[in-house]
């Protein structure tokens, strides 16, 4: 996440200095060049954060889009191993008033060719395709994961062949 919020301020940062001329010297304020350093810092703004945010795209590799619950629509990208789904502040994916959900109820781990899931005690149960799982289950892309009242989707980018 770090190296793609990097990438982007760079792209940013080269695009919105690469304007500072141009604009200067389109709006003519050759003594105050206040109108081009907004510009600029407006351009690099907007370009690090679109680059930011394809990079990141491009680069993932499983997520979880949240299709029921408080969260509905919100897309948790999978970069940590593991990455704790709970109640509790310090985990990855927070899942708040919610009494169903305990304060670290499941981990997603990252494994060759993949994603598991385990459901982990502090919990109440984590349900795959509507199924109780215990321990570890392997995910597949579209597999629905639900934790209390929060429905998450599993999506994998597809594996070259």
């Amino acid at each position: 996440k770090t190296a793609a919020g990097a990438t982007g301020g760079l792209i940013g940062g080269i695009i919105g200095g690469a304007l500072y001329d141009p604009v200067l010297h389109f709006t003519q304020d050759n003594h105050e060049n206040h109108i081009a350093r907004l510009v600029a810092i407006c351009v690099i703004g907007l370009i690090a954060g679109l680059g930011t945010g394809l990079i990141e795209n491009a680069v993932k590799t499983g997520w979880l889009k949240v299709s029921a619950g408080l969260i509905a629509g919100k897309q948790f990208i999978l970069y940590r191993d593991p990455t704790f789904i709970g109640s509790a502040l310090s985990c990855h994916i927070y899942l708040f008033r919610d009494p169903a959900v305990g304060k670290r109820h499941a981990a997603v781990h990252i494994v060759p060719g993949g994603f598991e899931i385990e459901n982990l005690p502090l919990g109440s149960g984590t349900l795959v395709n509507q199924e109780q799982i215990v321990g570890r289950r392997r995910l597949r892309n579209g597999d629905l994961i639900q934790i209390g009242s929060t429905v998450m989707t599993f999506q994998e980018k597809k594996k070259a062949a």
